[in-house]
């Protein structure tokens, strides 16, 4: 099958299945989606992991009511990481090796500006350069491989879900054909996100004066890397963004 919207290259015979994701790059709604499928059973988070698997044996309570935790039975559980410093991108070029995975990703400004507006006090600020940090790192590891990619915000009609849906399955290791892609496609609800904001609006016009306002430290810091990510970007097909162009 040819991959429309994923680079070729996964590791099919590998059962351990690995959801990466930058921070506010669509991970609840991929939760969802791969949930969906009858041979997942749960979503398991790497820092249960690392935390000692004191949750191992039961599920995680959430609003959005989507299993995170893990079971004892012969379903599959999709492992997630986020992508975080100081965690260096070797790290996460191990797990791309071992595992069947996807990484999603967005326009990397809009991520920053989704932490803008659930954290606005400044004593966040160090949270805000964490998420500069961790697209730091994937274009960091980008440069190491060929990566499975799905672009979250590339996809925009129906055809294009379809197609990347059936791509994600199938990178997964998971059989397409067993879940209702029709309707996930048509119903496509976001999860875990908030109303348009007056900085999105901004950038989008690409009002950076307005933003500089109230985050130019924010600003300086991600247009310190402003080539390397672009650079990233434009290779999965982000060929003109508002930050760009300062």
């Amino acid at each position: 099958m040819t991959n429309r919207l994923l680079l070729k290259n996964s590791v099919q015979s590998n059962r351990i299945k690995l959801l990466l994701t930058p921070h506010h790059t669509g991970t609840w709604f991929w939760f969802k989606v791969l949930t969906a499928h009858p041979d997942v059973n749960s979503v398991l988070y790497m820092d249960i992991i690392e935390s000692g698997f004191d949750n191992m044996n039961s599920t995680i309570a959430h609003p959005l009511d989507i299993p995170v935790g893990v079971y004892a039975n012969d379903r599959y559980n999709i492992l997630h990481s986020h992508i975080e410093a100081p965690i260096t991108s070797d790290y996460y070029l191990l797990l791309t090796y071992l595992t069947d995975y996807f990484i999603s990703i967005r326009d990397p400004f809009k991520s920053l500006i989704t932490r803008w507006n659930r954290n606005r006090e400044e004593e966040y600020r160090p949270l805000n350069d964490n998420i500069v940090n961790e697209w730091i790192i994937l274009s960091e590891l980008n440069k190491k491989r060929n990566l499975n990619i799905v672009r979250l915000d590339h996809l925009d009609s129906y055809y294009s879900r379809v197609y990347a849906l059936i791509d994600i399955y199938t990178l997964m290791g998971l059989d397409p054909n067993l879940v209702d892609i029709n309707t996930i496609a048509k119903e496509w609800t976001p999860l875990n996100t908030q109303p348009t904001h007056e900085d999105t609006i901004r950038y989008e016009a690409g009002d950076f004066d307005y933003l500089n306002k109230n985050h130019k430290n924010d600003i300086e810091y991600f247009l310190k890397y402003k080539e390397q990510l672009k650079d990233f970007c434009m290779q999965h097909g982000y060929n003109d963004l508002p930050w760009y162009h300062i």
